[in-house]
């Protein structure tokens, strides 16, 4: 089973806090499964490692009722997540890393908040570069990529980049399926 850590599900409950109505929270919540319910009304702890269908789950309900159904939404809470954790104990990071240092360590972020997938990250020239993932586990949904596609833009945005584009591309490899998202910036 992959598995998501507990500081991506704080920071989701977070932005429907910040972005969403009083009685938002309990409408997402409703959506979940039973199971799912349970683990969302309880503490979240930041070590604690939690099912990607549930985190599945929280998005795509908050799509649902924060975001009515605009898409776009999922690459906002990317951006958001991206940017509560460079306030934290990746601070240091962002305040001295360049875009170029930020994208060779996406690697060791990922490894830090999912047990599944392996992260890699190159820097063709100055102001370009990739981040994939590959042999996740499972087929990502949509919502999954957009919110890795909004992270990305977050991270680079921290670290001082500006008009960043990316191109993402999601391409069955052997038995599974590859996520890339290419970037450059000025």
């Amino acid at each position: 089973m992959v598995r998501i850590k507990g500081p991506i599900i704080i920071n989701r409950f977070k932005y429907i806090s910040e972005n969403g109505a009083a009685d938002d929270k309990e409408k997402i919540i409703a959506k979940l499964d039973p199971e799912y319910q349970k683990i969302a009304r309880a503490h979240i702890l930041p070590v604690s490692w939690f099912p990607i269908d549930f985190f599945f789950q929280l998005t795509d309900a908050t799509l649902a009722v924060i975001g009515k159904g605009d898409v776009a939404i999922y690459s906002d809470m990317g951006r958001f997540s991206a940017i509560q954790s460079a306030k934290g104990f990746y601070k240091i990071f962002f305040k001295l890393g360049s875009p170029e240092f930020i994208i060779k360590k996406a690697p060791a972020l990922w490894n830090q908040i999912m047990d599944s997938g392996e992260c890699y990250s190159e820097v063709p020239e100055k102001r370009r570069g990739i981040i994939g993932v590959r042999d996740f586990g499972i087929f990502p949904p949509q919502g999954f990529c957009l919110s890795l596609k909004g992270w990305t833009i977050g991270l680079l945005e921290n670290s001082g980049a500006k008009d960043i584009k990316i191109d993402y591309s999601k391409k069955p490899s052997a038995g599974d399926f590859d996520m890339e998202y290419a970037m450059k910036w000025s």
